[in-house]
């Protein structure tokens, strides 16, 4: 089944605030704070949003980490023991009631405690115990806020915002680290700011994408359920603006959503380096789960899209077009700059 965060519990840190205050979890929590040493703290850094620990490198750890300029790995001076890896792994699987073991060599499950996403993976998938832990970072970025860093023209904040009170379903396209998920939030919280009543829905399976709105609903992308699945159940929820933090599965069922259940602006964002990948990155997932491609309904379901890279002043992230489905043929999608 979905896992619903409703929008009044927002975030992993809120979680961790409000068990800090009880002590219905102080002895589990004692026992994770032991187990993990300082990568703990690692965890408590505003910008960290990711830590794994890498098996063919002695257990070393590496963090990734967010910030207005994009997404940035490093690794750092510590080390986890086998040992301590497997005994992490496994108490988390034994927590959330989960099987890990050589014949079950993947865990994909929520931290206790810290509400963190854990994916572990162990032999014969590797050499060792490697792991992910995955929390939010939210970077409060405005579309003003993009123009005053000239991160965005005055021409193309006036189109983009024209867009939005147009109810645009806008894919956002750019290389890694080029600040995507920024940007979808930006976009959201002018929607909230110009309809003040949508209901928005987003749907994620590293929940990125943070919007300070009292009408909002977060939905986890189960590995075992996929959007595809989730799809009718997010329907069900009458949200108005429905978003998705990278399509990876339910393309078909994505499209059909945004065709005929969302009526205001809502964002996916996608890897690429050209505003057609948009589209094509619809039809590889179509492709590959077995489903009909209809490319007018992939045109009509992403109404506009973004281009991102990172040409901005001092190597930030830039918002370099806007562009529109203009016709397809047989060899692919024709787009124009708004």
């Amino acid at each position: 089944m979905s896992v619903i965060k409703p929008g009044y519990a927002i975030g992993a840190s809120a979680v961790t605030e409000a068990l800090n205050d009880g002590d219905a979890h102080g002895e589990m929590r004692q026992i994770y704070r032991r187990t993990l040493g300082p990568i703990e703290a690692l965890l408590k850094e505003p910008d960290v949003v990711e830590v794994a620990r890498l098996p063919d490198r002695d257990g070393l750890i590496k963090v990734r980490r967010i910030s207005e300029r994009g997404q940035s790995e490093s690794v750092t001076e510590h080390r986890q023991n086998e040992t301590d890896a497997q005994r992490l792994a496994q108490r988390i699987a034994h927590s959330t009631e989960r099987s890990f073991t050589a014949e079950r060599p993947e865990l994909r499950t929520t931290m206790p405690v810290y509400g963190y996403r854990f994916t572990a993976l162990m032999p014969p998938l590797t050499r060792g115990i490697y792991w992910t832990i995955r929390r939010r970072v939210v970077i409060k970025t405005t579309l003003e806020e993009y123009v005053a860093k000239g991160q965005l023209t005055n021409d193309l904040y006036r189109k983009i915002i024209a867009a939005i009170r147009g109810n645009a379903r806008f894919g956002i396209v750019g290389p890694q680290s080029t600040g995507k998920t920024v940007l979808a939030t930006a976009i959201l919280r002018a929607t909230a700011t110009i309809y003040p009543a949508t209901f928005f829905l987003i749907a994620e399976d590293a929940w990125e994408i943070e919007l300070d709105h009292p009408l909002v609903l977060y939905i986890s992308i189960l590995d075992e359920w996929g959007l595809g699945r989730e799809i009718p159940t997010i329907l069900r929820t009458g949200a108005l603006s429905v978003s998705i933090g990278e399509v990876t599965s339910g393309a078909d069922a994505l499209v059909e959503a945004w065709m005929t259940g969302v009526k205001r602006t809502s964002v996916l964002t996608i890897h690429g380096d050209a505003p057609e990948n948009a589209y094509l990155r619809l039809e590889q997932l179509q492709h590959k789960e077995g489903k009909p491609v209809i490319r007018i309904a992939n045109q009509k379901a992403v109404t506009h899209v973004l281009l991102m890279d990172n040409s901005g002043p001092e190597g930030l992230p830039r918002v370099v077009g806007l562009y529109r489905p203009t016709h397809y043929d047989e060899s692919g999608y024709f787009l124009a700059e708004v």
